[in-house]
């Protein structure tokens, strides 16, 4: 029974991943044109300066240091590849073998290596290679729920929330077509909670170093989507519950500070931490998204769909803005408290959805994409809360309307503006969504009390 699982889950990554490759040269969303532009800047010019240029072909670098290096390197990905599908064409030509698939295969180097993308300065295989890493995240994601169901609920179900999420329409929207890295970041974020988990149950003598490598895959969550930083106070006081030593805490802040200051370094000009304050940051922050939501289900879009300043616009006299710094306490609050009450996988997973869900459905400038992870935990819990995967499917479903009706692709008739425009259905929409998140949170809690209940009852 165990390998047919096993067997299973690996026919289902196999189609899923073969999925989005044939996917890989549709879509493009006008972001991955954007990232393309600075991976091939970098690559061309260095580090140094990035952040400075004022020159660009669509917009100015909005992303934090390790991302860029990720898109760096997504340049040296696509001239590897280009480098070994033109070896491969050579050997065709020299030994004169199937001259039939050599005319193909002659095609495809010249799409992928020397063809520019519609009206863009970047050719086609740099922009297909900057969504491999999302893709293979995709896959990851896929086997780490896999294993997580496997050993702490049961194979079952580890398989089916496996396959649901591989096969969603939004994370293949996401990775194969918009080429967005809302995967790694979940997927690192996961991770780096999950280690400490290990480091808690385990008694050899690597249980303290779980938390320097926590720190390593925080680091890189937080620096491919800043949002994940939301989940900081959370995941301080969870490193704290562990009773760690004290050695171990040092070396982990040390850890995280080198981290900071290697992958910083490279971008800055004089005092890295003031180069960071007074350029970058300004740089990656200072988006003009200081709006109540953009075109997310959530709650702001329930208040108002309309497109209002959340420094403006106040509930009871209060600034939507601290209205949401409110509900990020409230969160990581709640959080903290469920896993203070019992330290287990399952409220660590109902902890994170609560913070990385709540601050989508709560804090202000959420954009669309921004439930990612959520999603990804909700789908963990479903396989410890009886009953509620109905509600993961109806959230899924909804997300990924969302996202179809925040680009259009592929129809792309400006969907955008007749939908978001329409403001009783995105009302509708944004209220089941936001409903559907308090919901889970209310049949968890209810789900945790009743067992401590029926526990108490027995002895």
């Amino acid at each position: 029974m165990k390998k047919t699982y096993i067997i299973w889950f690996l026919l289902g990554a196999a189609f899923a991943f073969t999925l989005r490759v044939l996917l890989l040269p549709y879509g493009n969303h006008n972001d991955l044109i954007t990232n393309t532009g600075w991976s091939e800047w970098i690559y061309i010019y260095g580090t140094r300066g990035f952040y400075g240029n004022r020159v660009w072909v669509f917009d100015w670098p909005t992303q934090l240091p390790l991302m860029n290096l990720i898109y760096d390197f997504n340049y040296v990905i696509y001239g590897k590849t280009l480098w070994l599908i033109t070896m491969i064409r050579n050997i065709f030509m020299t030994y004169n073998f199937l001259p039939t698939i050599f005319k193909h295969w002659s095609n495809f180097v010249s799409w992928f290596g020397w063809t520019y993308y519609l009206n863009t300065p970047f050719v086609t295989g740099h922009i297909i290679s900057m969504k491999l890493l999302p893709i293979i995240s995709d896959i990851i994601i896929g086997l780490v729920v896999f294993l997580i169901g496997s050993k702490y609920a049961d194979r079952r179900k580890g398989l089916l929330a496996s396959l649901l999420y591989l096969l969603s329409p939004f994370s293949i929207y996401i990775s194969s077509l918009w080429g967005q890295y809302d995967q790694l970041s979940a997927l690192f974020l996961l991770l780096s909670f999950y280690f400490i988990y290990i480091g808690k149950e385990s008694t050899g003598k690597f249980k303290y170093w779980y938390l320097p490598l926590s720190v390593i895959v925080y680091f890189i969550a937080v620096e491919v989507k800043p949002i994940a930083v939301f989940t900081a106070p959370f995941y301080a006081f969870y490193i704290l519950r562990q009773k760690p030593k004290l050695w171990s805490l040092v070396i982990s802040f040390l850890v995280g500070l080198g981290l900071f200051v290697v992958t910083t370094i490279p971008f800055t000009e004089g005092n890295t931490f003031f180069y960071t304050i007074n350029t970058i940051f300004p740089k990656v922050f200072n988006q003009t998204r200081n709006v109540l939501s953009t075109q997310a289900f959530n709650f702001w879009e329930l208040i108002s769909p309309m497109k209002q300043s959340s420094l403006d616009f106040t509930m009871i006299g209060i600034k939507a803005i601290l209205w949401g710094y409110l509900f990020l306490v409230i969160l990581n609050a709640i959080s903290i408290f469920i896993i203070s009450r019992k330290n287990d996988l399952k409220n660590m997973v109902l902890g994170l959805f609560i913070t990385t869900g709540g601050s989508y459905i709560f804090a202000t400038g959420m954009l669309d994409r921004y439930y990612f992870a959520g999603l990804v935990f909700f789908l963990i819990l479903t396989m410890f809360y009886n009953k509620t995967l109905i509600l993961w499917l109806a959230a899924a479903l909804l997300f990924s309307i969302n996202l179809f009706v925040s680009w259009g692709y592929p129809v792309n008739l400006q969907l955008h503006d007749v939908f978001w425009a329409n403001y009783p259905l995105v009302r509708i929409l944004s209220f089941l969504q936001t409903g559907i998140f308090v919901l889970m949170v209310i049949i968890s809690f209810k789900s945790n009390n009743s067992i401590k209940l029926n526990r108490g009852r027995t002895k």
